[in-house]
């Protein structure tokens, strides 16, 4: 089955209509390719969805086993290659982020180990980002935990408007 109006209108809009390979603007001529084939147990979610140009769309599927030449794309090299490109194509819509762990508290005063702080910073002018925070410390190559508490976890989301610092202690 083809993949659904909404997941063909993300990915259309994620790569800004330029082809995940070749990264050819195409406009018009752009298809939506199954990196794992239907046939295969591929499915029609998002994941499995590569905007490819008909050029590009062709060297994909049209690849020989029986008479191999030159190099087949593997789907991790498929998945990683769209990534790039989505990349490239949506980072001007996310605010950058200053993170940094400290033992600072300011005019030369220090924390002393293990009381360590931090300072997060939405350095954007126009949008709002909310951020999700997930601290494990480590000691002697040992998983010791998260700090206490839901904010650094990783199960809360933290609201940071433009030009917002937050800091503070573990």
């Amino acid at each position: 089955m083809p993949f659904n109006a909404d997941v063909r209108r993300k990915v259309l809009l994620w790569c800004g209509r330029h082809c995940c390979l070749c990264k050819k603007l195409c406009g018009v001529n752009i298809e939506v390719h199954h990196i794992d084939p239907e046939g295969q147990d591929g499915t029609d979610d998002i994941d499995n969805a590569l905007p490819l140009c008909f050029e590009c769309h062709s060297a994909v599927q049209h690849y020989n086993d029986l008479h191999p030449r030159g190099s087949k794309y593997k789907p991790e090299e498929l998945r990683a290659t769209r990534d790039q490109i989505y990349e490239e194509f949506t980072r001007h819509l996310v605010p950058p982020i200053h993170y940094e762990m400290t033992q600072a508290l300011g005019e030369g005063r220090r924390r002393k180990y293990p009381d360590v702080g931090f300072l997060v910073q939405n350095l954007g002018n126009a949008l709002a980002v909310k951020l999700r925070v997930n601290i494990e410390v480590i000691g002697d190559d040992q998983s010791l935990g998260s700090p206490a508490g839901p904010h650094y976890s990783g199960t809360c989301l933290w609201n940071l408007n433009p030009q917002f610092i937050d800091s503070g202690p573990f």
